[in-house]
């Protein structure tokens, strides 16, 4: 499943960037980095949280400008150079804009399900960022921002309660398979 959504995703990071690079290269001439593109697309993500449930239209428009501004600072940090603290504030407005998602999914719902994803998702990624990026872990934003643009919040929250939850799995064999690596190398 992992190798499947990776194939996925680098193939839309390809085909995307060709047609990004005169957008980020014109934002490097004018001397906006990365940080300040993903600092504007939490903006927008905020906004998406916000009008979800209101106004669907308006989330449609900043869920689009979001994954725009998503995609674009990965542009600009290659052509500036990509920094570690860019890669976790990148990974961190992702997360933060996901769970606003499942959050407001929850309060909105009042399911116990929607609530279960938010624990999942919580405790999946917190292990992730806790181990450096080193733990296994599933991102789930642009298919839940996917599924709630088509108005299925329910399905939304349980797919990424569904695949946080097998993160979490994941982790504990990736744990498992750590400890029995640090316990042998210290045997005589």
């Amino acid at each position: 499943m992992a190798n499947l959504n990776s194939r996925v995703m680098a193939w839309f990071r390809r085909k995307k960037e060709k047609p990004m690079k005169k957008v980020a290269h014109y934002l490097v001439k004018k001397g906006v980095t990365a940080n300040m593109v993903t600092f504007a697309s939490l903006f927008a993500g905020i906004l998406a949280v916000y009008f979800l449930f209101q106004n669907h239209l308006l989330f449609f428009l900043f869920v689009l400008i979001h994954l725009f501004l998503d995609a674009l600072d990965g542009v600009v940090a290659r052509i500036k150079g990509a920094t570690a603290e860019g890669k976790s504030f990148d990974l961190l407005v992702d997360r933060l804009v996901n769970l606003g998602m499942l959050l407001k999914i929850a309060s909105y719902s009042e399911s116990s399900i929607a609530s279960l994803a938010v624990l999942f998702f919580i405790l999946s990624q917190g292990i992730y960022f806790y181990t450096k990026f080193e733990a296994p872990a599933y991102f789930t934003r642009t298919w839940v921002l996917i599924i709630l643009v088509i108005k299925l919040p329910l399905i939304a929250a349980s797919f990424a309660g569904v695949m946080n939850l097998y993160g979490l799995y994941k982790q504990y064999k990736w744990f498992r398979k750590k400890k029995r690596s640090t316990s042998l190398k210290k045997r005589p």
